[in-house]
């Protein structure tokens, strides 16, 4: 977080999931780089489907991560991951207008990066809002 200096705005607050809140496809059955282990500590939410992690099994990491799964991502976390394609999108965040703009192409080379940047220099990209 920025200090706060006498007049200047505060920052923006977090963005949602950037996935979910940019209307895009979850991706379904998450790991975790470390072993999970059934942990009562505290209050937490799942880092898998974000759910409220009240009278649920929690599942945290063993090496101190800021990190945990509800019984049911945990479970799911153990099926091999599904082989979708979600395609590529150029996507870009503007955090303190809490906003998000998508090119209208998945072709990502330095022309539509560029023609993309233009665009939106321009002020002709739809802004969508963070659902």
């Amino acid at each position: 977080y920025q200090r706060r200096v006498h007049g200047a705005k505060s920052p923006p607050p977090p963005p949602p999931r950037i996935r979910g809140g940019c209307g895009l496809p979850q991706i379904q059955n998450l790991s975790h780089e470390h072993p999970l282990e059934l942990s009562t500590r505290g209050s937490w939410s799942c880092d898998g489907c974000a759910c409220s992690g009240s009278g649920k099994d929690r599942y945290r990491c063993t090496e101190g991560c800021d990190f945990d799964f509800c019984g049911d991502c945990f479970n799911k976390s153990k099926d091999p991951p599904p082989q979708v394609s979600l395609g590529t999108h150029l996507l870009m965040l503007d955090l303190s207008a809490e906003e998000y703009y998508l090119s209208d192409t998945t072709d990502i080379t330095a022309t539509t990066v560029k023609d993309f940047m233009d665009k939106f220099t321009a002020g002709s990209l739809k802004g969508h809002k963070f659902a």
